[in-house]
């Protein structure tokens, strides 16, 4: 059984990596434009503070929710697919049946 200081330094690690997660995905997605028109680090920080401005409007924040939902549903599902609905009547088993007709 892990002591009671090996429990909170993995919860500490973990807590660390989730702060971090943010930033490393905003940082991955950067990489991936070629935004020639940021020339340096002033621009990037002013681009943070435009974004930041933006998000205090509810139709930016409603925009860019609708934008990752439709990016999300994209993606491969994974796990079990969802079973297809059925109409009730089709769902009766062969002795419900039977007995409605009498």
């Amino acid at each position: 059984m892990q002591s009671y200081q090996s429990q909170v330094d993995a919860l500490r690690d973990q807590l660390n990596k989730a702060r971090s997660a943010l930033a490393n995905d905003i940082s991955a997605v950067v990489k991936t434009k070629d935004w020639s028109f940021l020339r340096d680090r002033h621009d990037v920080s002013a681009l943070v503070e435009h974004i930041d401005e933006a998000s205090r409007q509810p139709e930016f924040v409603t925009k860019l929710h609708a934008a990752g939902d439709r990016a999300r549903q994209q993606l491969r599902q994974r796990g079990r697919p969802p079973k297809p609905s059925k109409p009730a009547s089709a769902t009766k088993s062969t002795s419900q049946v039977g007995n409605s007709a009498t």
